[in-house]
């Protein structure tokens, strides 16, 4: 794992975008793995700038959504394929963006349906990741294992308390994700956190051995994982 850390946001979400977009050029039918929320915001923004700027096309590449929430459809407010839309999607061209069912009737057969999509797509030549407080990645929560596949799963009380109230009727206790295993065999990673509200999880997660109580420390194990990290989120790490 390559750690880069930053003094300000700015410089680190240029240099992100930088690293994606430069892989992206080098291979017009890049396979992307999104992440949703607040982290991935920056990133996509400089994304869409350079990628506007230099008229590139992104017509061939195709993305993949990390997770979704449980009991929504795709164009709910909330989705985190509505995320990826409203931040990614509208300002460039893509024309393949897959991303987990939240209203599938049979999880099991939907979770099935979206790794054999993955694969037949010749798997993913980039994941975008963040990191919770309690150190999960996607909804891999701690006690995810290691070989965990794509899954329906339950959402941590401490996810569920971070998920906002005003478009949910019901705040989702559930949600799909790729798993574990899944993301490590991604051929590269990028994982962003910013914030000393983030520095806990990261130093548990990246300065300690592997364990899946800190899901994200199993990317340690991953050949070409690049972890970019603000003063903040970086204050408690020895780098």
């Amino acid at each position: 794992m390559k750690t880069e850390v930053f003094n300000n946001l700015n410089s680190l979400f240029l240099s992100a975008a930088q690293e994606v977009f430069r892989a992206i050029r080098l291979k017009p039918n890049f396979v992307l793995g999104l992440a949703a929320g607040k982290t991935p915001v920056l990133l996509y923004k400089k994304l869409v700038e350079m990628s506007l700027a230099q008229k590139f096309s992104f017509s061939q590449v195709t993305t993949f959504n990390l997770d979704e929430y449980v009991g929504i459809t795709k164009d709910h407010p909330e989705s985190f394929y509505k995320f990826t839309q409203e931040h990614l999607f509208k300002f460039l061209d893509f024309k393949r963006t897959e991303g987990l069912n939240g209203a599938a009737t049979n999880f099991k057969n939907e979770c099935i349906r979206y790794e054999e999509l993955v694969q037949h797509s010749g798997g993913l030549d980039l994941q975008i990741l963040g990191i919770g407080t309690n150190g999960h990645i996607g909804f891999n929560e701690p006690g995810s294992e290691k070989s965990s596949r794509t899954r329906l799963v339950n959402l941590s009380p401490e996810t569920q308390a971070k998920i906002p109230h005003p478009n949910f009727e019901k705040t989702p206790t559930q949600g799909l994700t790729l798993g574990i295993s899944n993301i490590l065999e991604s051929k590269n990673i990028i994982i962003i956190a910013t914030g000393a509200t983030k520095a806990e999880a990261v130093k548990n997660s990246f300065s300690a051995i592997e364990s899946k109580n800190y899901p994200a420390s199993f990317l340690q194990s991953h050949p070409h994982c690049t972890l970019y990290l603000d003063q903040d989120s970086a204050r408690l790490l020895k780098v």
